[in-house]
């Protein structure tokens, strides 16, 4: 048993959001029970006890909806002229990226952006996954990676037909396979599909025939008005309602961006219990339009929160969340109480369904995936006022130590099971052969 003491806890626990001054019993990758430092380290003697004077301590967090295989993107130029739209921001970018991963590249991008999320305390990561060139055993290169840096995973692999049929099956068959061995302490899995412009009807039929009873398909949903409009073209109906037509909507559902489903099918998300998944700064640079957040939440849509791969930091995001919100609104009262709602609420329940004890909360049964941050701060601190020290505070405060079921995966900010410099080195390595087959 470890204990964590002397210093505030911040626990995304709605029960008891702050302790002032506490301790937290960790063993075997649960915690155990929180408390003062002295009533914890009187009750266990015989536990470690690490001092955390000093630092906040806070659950890692969750990015719901991240695709990893971008990472050796950053950089790199494109050979035609800038995309003008969402759509040849596809076809000019991650579709003639993705096509070219090959084993080497998948391993190298998953190892940078698990690197990048680690440093920004992020421990569990919903992964959505493309490589058309490699796709058999792809999510068993990306689990390596994640057990090598020590991070939590749910992955899944983007169906679509866009790269020709055989790659379409060759995609739904990694997903069941993957399905059937991933349910273990610190990796999940979902079925994974692109747009539903990009997925025809015998595609996605043989999808709702291939997944398992009680998984959920991980999935984009009208992100550009061009989704809607394509899939209703090619394939007779909106994104939505060809989910729904095949029960692919549920409780287990991760729907991301859904910027453009009409307010007329927001009944049909929330009576499914489907979940929206947020992904602010990657509309915006993409231009695509923005979620109508306040509006889906106010008609018992379940929104949470990803990143699309543009960051790695789930704290921007939030604050990205709110301020779009009330730039939509044209409020200056929205978006302070359900952005906030996003990063501790509605993102670790709904991870929590993937994984076998609850994550993304510091309390007794949760799996013990913890963060310290350097913040001291400078005005009163309370259960209050948390969402004003996240946002202007703390997600500019360095990380410290990142724990993942109990292990200690960084400190100091760096990674402790892997030299991120010579990951790097290699990455660098990598990126140079993709960028000229790229």
């Amino acid at each position: 048993m470890e204990i964590l003491g002397n210093g505030p806890i911040l626990t995304f626990d709605p029960d008891r959001p702050f302790i002032e001054d506490g301790a937290v019993a960790h063993e075997d990758g649960v915690i155990v029970e929180l408390g003062s430092t002295a009533d914890l380290r009187t009750k266990h003697v015989g536990a470690t006890y690490r001092d955390r004077e000093g630092y906040l301590l806070m659950p890692g967090l969750v990015n719901l909806h991240t695709h990893l295989y971008g990472s050796l993107a950053r950089g790199m130029a494109l050979k035609d002229p800038p995309p003008g739209n969402f759509l040849e921001i596809l076809e000019r970018l991650w579709w003639r990226l993705d096509r070219k991963l090959d084993a080497e590249a998948i391993r190298a991008s998953a190892m940078v952006g698990l690197i990048d999320a680690l440093m920004a305390g992020c421990t569990t990561l919903f992964d959505h996954h493309a490589s058309p060139a490699a796709i058999p055993g792809s999510l068993d290169l990306l689990e390596e990676c994640f057990e090598k840096v020590g991070l939590r995973g749910c992955l899944c692999y983007e169906v679509s037909d866009r790269d020709g049929e055989e790659r379409a099956l060759e995609g739904i068959r990694e997903n069941a396979r993957y399905l059937t061995k991933a349910r273990s302490e610190r990796f999940g899995a979902a079925f994974g599909l692109h747009a539903s412009f990009t997925v025809g009807n015998a595609t996605l039929d043989a999808v709702a025939g291939a997944l398992p009873a009680g998984a959920g398909v991980h999935v984009h949903v009208a992100e550009d008005a061009s989704d809607a409009r394509l899939s209703a073209i090619r394939h007779g109906g909106t994104p939505v309602a060809r989910l729904a037509e095949r029960k692919l909507l549920g409780p287990n559902a991760l729907l991301a961006h859904a910027v453009h489903v009409p307010d007329s099918e927001w009944g049909e998300l929330s009576s499914s219990h489907s979940t929206v998944v947020h992904n602010p700064c990657s509309n915006m640079n993409n231009a695509v339009g923005a979620l109508k957040l306040e509006k889906l939440l106010g008609a018992g849509v379940r929104v949470a929160l990803g990143t699309d791969g543009y960051t790695a930091s789930m704290l921007d995001e939030h604050a990205v969340a709110g301020i779009l919100a009330r730039h939509v609104s044209v409020h200056p009262g929205a978006g302070w109480a359900s952005a906030l709602e996003l990063l501790t609420g509605a993102n670790p329940a709904v991870a929590s369904r993937f994984f076998p004890r609850p994550v993304g909360r510091i309390a007794p049964g949760c799996a013990a995936d913890m963060i310290t941050v350097r913040y001291f701060p400078p005005t009163p601190m309370s259960a209050a006022n948390l969402g004003g020290h996240l946002l202007f505070g703390i997600a500019r405060a360095p990380v410290d130590l990142v724990i993942v079921a109990g292990d200690l995966v960084a400190r100091g900010g760096e990674p402790t099971r892997v030299d991120r410099r010579e990951v790097f080195a290699q990455a660098r390595d990598t990126a140079r052969k993709l960028w000229a087959r790229f």
